[in-house]
């Protein structure tokens, strides 16, 4: 992340494109917040303190110059939710599956804190040691820049880990998490379809790139509800970008300005976009909720095989939309 703590603070806090609803979750979240007495919902004051590498009476960061201490805030790994499951999730409002997110999210970085390192010298030598250890505020929100419904959470792990409760803090070294990110991201998404099983839904996937959607979404609508996404792809195709570092060229260079709306407006807006698919999203919505409420030997018996879950591709899975 860049920017001043106050800054960010700000960000995540407050937000740009739209006003948070109270149905918006924030939560602390890894091993060292609960023995710091972090529980339940992100407050401003502490968030800002820790991206500003302070913790009780510790103060991280490289010293510059005579008195200027530099310290990297943190890292926001983003963990986005398929377009199907936004649709349903904030456009049909099936609350249920945004529980399935969060608790998917929670799976998968408790996968990426085992991976939690740090770095030291040892006799001159620079050394790393895993910790399994972090910090984190967790947040999600329901919509893209574009304001299309899109159920994300944004994972704000503070720069520092520690050996054990008490012991001193030190600053991340994040290389082995990067590597596993990939991974952290198909652990989300099997747990996610697993969820949306058990809650009815069935489950169309590429078990080539370890993706899915809920079954019987109609693409056309995934497609319009996807108006950021067709603006970064158009973009890359036009300029003859390609991969994913292109594509973050033309994530920033398509961004438009901020338009400032209330959560509530949104929803009747998602709800006015669907269209000639409404009673095609009431037939999933309907579908799930017999399939769901039916015993567990009757969901397993009539289970097609769209519904099965797969493995991550070799090499690892792709990140979020």
């Amino acid at each position: 992340m860049k920017g001043t703590p106050t800054n960010l603070t700000r960000y995540y806090m407050v937000g740009d494109y739209y006003t948070k609803g109270a149905d918006e979750h924030s939560q602390w979240g890894g091993a060292i917040a609960a023995e710091l007495g972090l529980n339940g919902k992100v407050d401003p004051s502490t968030f800002q303190a820790l991206l500003d590498g302070k913790v009780d009476e510790q103060k991280l960061g490289r010293r510059r110059g005579e008195s200027k201490i530099q310290h990297h805030p943190g890292w926001d790994f983003a963990v986005n939710a398929p377009k199907s499951v936004s649709i349903m999730a904030l456009v049909a409002g099936d609350e249920r599956v945004i529980a399935a997110h969060e608790k998917a999210v929670s799976v998968a970085l408790s996968y990426l804190e085992e991976h939690a390192t740090l770095r030291h010298r040892v006799d001159g030598n620079i050394t790393h040691e895993t910790t399994g250890r972090l910090i984190y505020a967790r947040f999600t929100e329901h919509a893209s820049r574009e304001l299309d419904p899109h159920l994300h959470t944004h994972v704000v792990i503070m720069n520092m880990t520690n050996r054990g409760d008490g012991t001193p803090m030190s600053s991340l070294e994040t290389r082995a998490m990067f590597s596993e990110q990939m991974v952290a991201g198909q652990v989300y998404r099997n747990d996610l379809a697993h969820r949306l099983k058990e809650l009815g839904y069935g489950i169309d996937y590429d078990p080539r790139k370890g993706l899915f959607e809920i079954g019987d979404v109609p693409k056309e609508l995934i497609k319009h509800m996807s108006q950021r996404a067709e603006q970064i792809e158009a973009h890359a195709r036009e300029n003859g970008l390609a991969g994913q570092a292109a594509r973050r060229m033309s994530f920033y260079q398509t961004r438009g300005p901020k338009e400032k709306l209330a959560l509530d407006a949104l929803h009747g807006r998602w709800s006015a976009r669907l269209g000639v698919h409404q009673d095609a999203i009431e037939g999933v919505q309907e579908a799930a909720r017999a399939e769901g409420g039916a015993p567990p030997w009757y969901r397993t018996r009539h289970r097609c095989a769209r519904h099965a879950l797969w493995p991550a591709p070799g090499g690892g899975a792709r990140g979020g939309q």
